[in-house]
């Protein structure tokens, strides 16, 4: 039989020692598993926003290169459409300025010229007949603030609140419009008096969702030379103080005048919880393949 002070264990303060210790062991790997599943769910927001970004960025090119006519700068453009929220800025504005804004356009060619341009009618390539496959398009791409949009928006195109992402948070649009080249015969390339729709392309952009850092190098056709329709056209800046047409605003001179080559970044980032955001720019290069080849009025 074992005598009594031969028997061995823990005591309760031993115990509690331990348990104590344990307990701070778990805290540091919880800690670390914590963090490193949310650097996860960053780095998979981050790579989904470049990915949507790229994405859209990448429509804007091929639509715009497809154009037979780009909107040189400081033209103003009034985008009138059904959803009229989609298209407003600085309150209720729907006037946008190519380049003072953060905003481009263009103009795609009829998708069948053997019909006749009708506005509200739908092309079926199964069944052509006259309609807006006649049709020439007004395309535009603007970012807006993200708060006026998400306010403004019906359920089903509401990307809906976000807290986290910030104030000044932007949204890229795209506003499509057709316009019947046989009434527009008093301008040569038309700035309003179209209506049409716009649609969310691309959410989550930073403040300074849409830029232009290289526009004072944006290329136009040289009216002097020909211009749009010409094969001896050359380029010129857009910005060239020495050629007149390219320095009155929405003139008639000025719109037969395309640009030709441009470029845009679009900056988006990543949204952390209660963390700064990490923004990242995607740059795409504009260079209409087909200027030229629209009916020149």
């Amino acid at each position: 039989m074992l005598k009594a002070d031969s028997l061995t264990g823990f005591t309760l303060i031993e115990m509690l020692i331990s348990m104590f210790i344990a307990g701070i062991l778990l805290s540091v790997l919880y800690s670390f598993f914590n963090t490193s599943l949310n650097s996860v769910s960053v780095v998979r927001t981050q790579n989904q926003l470049l990915s949507d970004t790229r994405t859209a960025g990448n429509f804007v090119a091929d639509t715009m290169n497809s154009a037979v006519y780009i909107y040189p700068p400081n033209i103003k453009l009034t985008l009138t459409a059904a959803n009229a929220y989609a298209t407003q800025h600085n309150g209720a504005s729907t006037v946008w300025t190519v380049r003072s804004d953060p905003f481009v356009a263009g103009l795609l060619p009829p998708v069948n010229r053997a019909v006749k341009c009708v506005v509200g009618t739908l092309y079926n390539a199964a069944t052509p007949g006259d309609s807006q496959g006649g049709c020439y398009k007004v395309v535009a791409f603007y970012a807006k603030s993200r708060a006026e949009y998400v306010a403004a928006a019906p359920t089903l195109a509401n990307p809906g609140s976000d807290s986290s992402t910030t104030a000044t948070a932007q949204v890229l649009m795209y506003y499509w419009a057709y316009v019947n080249p046989d009434t527009n015969t008093g301008t040569p390339w038309p700035t309003s008096g179209f209506t049409g729709r716009a649609t969310l392309l691309a959410d989550a952009l930073t403040a300074t969702g849409m830029t232009f850092e290289d526009s004072a190098n944006w290329k136009c056709t040289d009216p002097s030379t020909g211009g749009i329709g010409s094969t001896a056209g050359e380029f010129v800046l857009c910005s060239d103080p020495t050629i007149a047409a390219l320095n009155v605003n929405n003139a008639n001179a000025v719109r037969k005048v395309s640009a030709t080559q441009l470029s845009l970044t679009l900056q988006t980032s990543a949204l952390r919880k209660g963390a700064t955001n990490i923004s990242s720019g995607l740059r795409f290069w504009l260079a209409p393949r087909n200027v030229g080849l629209g009916a020149q009025q």
